[in-house]
């Protein structure tokens, strides 16, 4: 049931990136609606896969236990990383007024009240500890892994510099009526984790 409606053109390309972020509208049915401008900016599930185990590949990759297919590969390694960011500030909200939700490979923990945002690096080679990364320290431990692990020279497109990610998300142009909800986030938030928060029965 899907359908695409063609906005309009233009003679620049579309890039990897260049997004700025998507609209969603969403038939919540019956379920309730608890409205909030925000939600902590967690991975959310699609990024682990049907059966949540693509983090379980990505940290295989870096103990040199796993070889596939090249891009295969930087999708598990890339949600091996995403789930420890999501670890990370789990941990790192947890003492704050809120609730915990279930997701497929863990907990999420949202916020009743917003906090200050924060760039927090997905973990890499060249990740500083410093700052709200001081905490993977501890997580690396417990995992087995050492940032160097990050370091495939035999595999060289998997390396890659640290990037961030926002802490919090603002969730602008929100709606509600008729039992659809619309709303706007900025690129590489999930709108799946914003119904996990805001969305009950």
């Amino acid at each position: 049931n899907l359908k695409i409606e063609i906005l309009g053109q233009s003679d620049k390309r579309i890039f990897l990136g260049g997004l700025n972020g998507n609209w969603f509208e969403v038939n919540v049915g019956d379920f309730k609606f608890t409205k909030s401008d925000f939600f902590e900016n967690y991975f959310g599930e699609q990024r682990f896969g049907n059966k949540c185990e693509n983090h379980n590949i990505g940290k295989l990759i870096l103990l040199r236990k796993y070889n596939d297919e090249k891009v295969l590969e930087r999708l598990y390694l890339n949600s091996y990383q995403s789930y420890l960011w999501n670890f990370l500030v789990y941990n790192y909200v947890k003492k704050d007024d809120g609730f915990d939700v279930d997701y497929c490979v863990g907990k999420y923990r949202f916020l009743k009240k917003k906090i200050k945002n924060l760039d927090v690096p997905l973990i890499n080679f060249d990740t500083e500890f410093k700052g709200i990364a001081k905490n993977y320290v501890k997580i690396l431990e417990n995992e087995g892994i050492k940032t160097s692990d990050f370091l495939i020279r035999q595999k060289p497109y998997l390396v890659s510099d640290t990037v961030f990610r926002d802490l919090i998300c603002d969730v602008k142009e929100i709606s509600y009526k008729n039992k659809v909800l619309k709303f706007f986030l900025g690129k590489g938030s999930y709108a799946s984790v914003y119904l996990k928060k805001v969305i009950s029965s």
